[in-house]
């Protein structure tokens, strides 16, 4: 925070907002490729699970965002044996735990309900010295924002 006036925090705070619109075009790109990989890495018995899921969402205003911004920020959750005690916490294991429902209101609440849900079982199967309980406040208020994305 002593820094925050220095010349080398504002040259990045600047060449950061010179480049917003190609740090957009990233995080897009790797939402669209992410997608074939998730349907791929899910269990064969339920791909058809997921595949439904990722259609709600895509089908639904502001679904896309919940999907682009939860894998931005946790993962894909590719590795099935990633994680704490080989649980992830990534994109697939919430297209996973989500329960069906149909685009609109209910795949936006069913996709920020099974985000609560992974993130908090990976609190609980995390080291207990690493104290990630803290962080569960703030990553709901994050998923949160999945259930009315434009309010």
């Amino acid at each position: 925070m002593r820094a925050r006036n220095s010349p080398k925090v504002r040259q990045l705070k600047r060449i950061l907002y010179e480049t917003r619109d190609l740090q957009a075009k990233f995080i897009l790109q790797r939402a669209e490729k992410a997608i074939p990989r998730l349907i791929k890495a899910a269990p064969k018995n339920r791909r058809a699970h997921v595949i439904r899921n990722i259609n709600a969402l895509m089908n639904t205003a502001g679904g896309r965002y919940a999907l682009i911004d939860y894998i931005n920020f946790k993962g894909e959750g590719l590795s099935m044996n990633g994680g704490y005690r080989g649980q992830n916490w990534g994109v697939l294991q919430v297209l996973l735990a989500m329960r069906p429902a149909p685009a609109g209101k209910p795949a936006l609440n069913e996709f920020a309900n099974a985000a609560m849900y992974i993130l908090d079982r990976r609190v609980k199967n995390s080291p207990k010295s690493r104290n990630e309980a803290r962080w569960l406040p703030g990553w709901n208020n994050r998923i949160n924002t999945y259930r009315n994305p434009w309010v």
